[in-house]
């Protein structure tokens, strides 16, 4: 059966679906907020993007005003995005490619990322089969706040079948476990669970 490949973003009204089968691991201890609540990377590089191109002209009205290089893991750039109305968006794009920029995601409602209530900012790719209810990770990215040192891979029973580690407030992972991966969750430096995206 011919699968499609799809991106994604795994948005707060999913994050109950996974919350409910992520149950290895105990629920974050109290941290502090703040320790959620922020994306502490060092590098932030301008993204030049191309003056001619009508896309660029769109991201500008509509309140784009700086991209920003934050990670870069194989052929994926991590990108922050500046705006004028102070909303918090991130997404993805390839390093040497003519438009810098795959995927955008912006914060329209609550809870926000990074926050404790959404620690990670899942942009990654997932396949499925025609009349399949479950969907596969294909390929893991996202972005992680600064409590945040793993992110665990689940397969369908919830059982934790991998983890991915957290570098420069990103994760990035293309080589997946043998087993279908088909949630995930964001740990902490101790491992526990902390209240999912």
């Amino acid at each position: 059966m011919r699968k499609r490949l799809i991106t994604f973003v795994i948005v707060a009204s999913a994050g109950a679906a996974v919350a409910s089968i992520t149950l290895a691991g105990r629920n974050s201890p109290s941290a502090g907020r703040s320790a959620f609540s922020r994306l502490s990377n060092a590098q932030r590089d301008p993204v030049t993007l191309p003056v001619a191109d009508v896309r660029t002209s769109r991201l500008r009205g509509s309140g784009f005003t700086q991209v920003w290089r934050i990670a870069t893991h194989g052929n994926t750039n991590f990108l922050e995005f500046d705006t004028t109305t102070g909303r918090h968006c991130y997404g993805t794009g390839q390093p040497r490619a003519a438009w810098p920029i795959d995927v955008v995601m912006c914060g329209d409602r609550a809870p926000f990322f990074p926050s404790l209530e959404r620690p990670i900012l899942d942009l990654s790719v997932a396949t499925f089969e025609k009349g399949d209810s479950v969907v596969h990770f294909a390929k893991v990215d996202g972005f992680a706040a600064d409590g945040i040192t793993r992110v665990a891979l689940l397969n369908a029973r919830g059982v934790t079948i991998g983890q991915v580690p957290v570098t420069g407030n990103t994760y990035s992972a293309s080589t997946l476990p043998v087993e279908p991966v088909t949630a995930i969750a964001a740990l902490d430096s101790a491992g526990n669970v902390v209240p999912r995206h």
